[in-house]
């Protein structure tokens, strides 16, 4: 995949601007070990891919626990959203410089090869959530948007949101079921 990140940044940020409707969904670390069918375990001291183990940092609303052998409906249900296609719907993978050469190739070739639908999953976050912040929400305040996310997230100083839909820990699976909900 040889595509250009801060074009793709702007590709987004002008369908946001020309109220192209599109869907982006991000495949980064976590969702690729799970993908990869290894358990995940974040806990507030304890990061566990696979059998490895390392001490860590996390944050409660972060907490997640993956385990393919209680878990594989969510694991064939990520593969299948990364596998799907759809025009104007994007797949965010992480980058070979975070997950290594190996990993990144793998997931190209699980999405069905590189095609115009993939891109970044750090498009938004991390060393870009200044852009992000400057010029992407920005687009946001005079429109109405729906929110989909962990049930401690504050709200309060962002109004565009009309709709709200919250989730808690393992999402994934204990909360599967607000899908229905949010088309009702």
């Amino acid at each position: 995949m040889n595509k250009d990140f801060r074009q793709h940044f702007i590709t987004f940020r002008d369908k946001l601007r020309n109220k192209e409707h599109f869907a982006f969904s991000r495949f980064s670390d976590g969702e690729m070990y799970i993908l990869q069918n290894r358990e995940l375990k974040l806990d507030s001291n304890l990061i566990q891919i696979g059998d490895k183990k390392q001490g860590g940092v996390y944050q409660p609303a972060d907490f997640k626990h993956f385990d393919p052998t209680e878990h594989g409906f969510s694991q064939k249900k990520l593969v299948e959203s990364l596998q799907y296609k759809q025009p104007n719907y994007y797949k965010g993978i992480s980058c070979s410089c975070c997950v290594g050469k190996e990993n990144f190739d793998w997931q190209v070739n699980l999405a069905g090869g590189d095609d115009e639908s993939l891109t970044w999953a750090n498009l938004w976050v991390n060393g870009n959530y200044p852009s992000f912040v400057n010029e992407i929400l920005p687009i946001f305040y005079g429109r109405d948007c729906v929110f989909v996310g962990h049930e401690d997230a504050k709200l309060d100083k962002l109004p565009f949101f009309v709709n709200d839909f919250r989730v808690g820990y393992n999402a994934m699976s204990n909360n599967y079921d607000t899908i229905e909900t949010m088309a009702s």
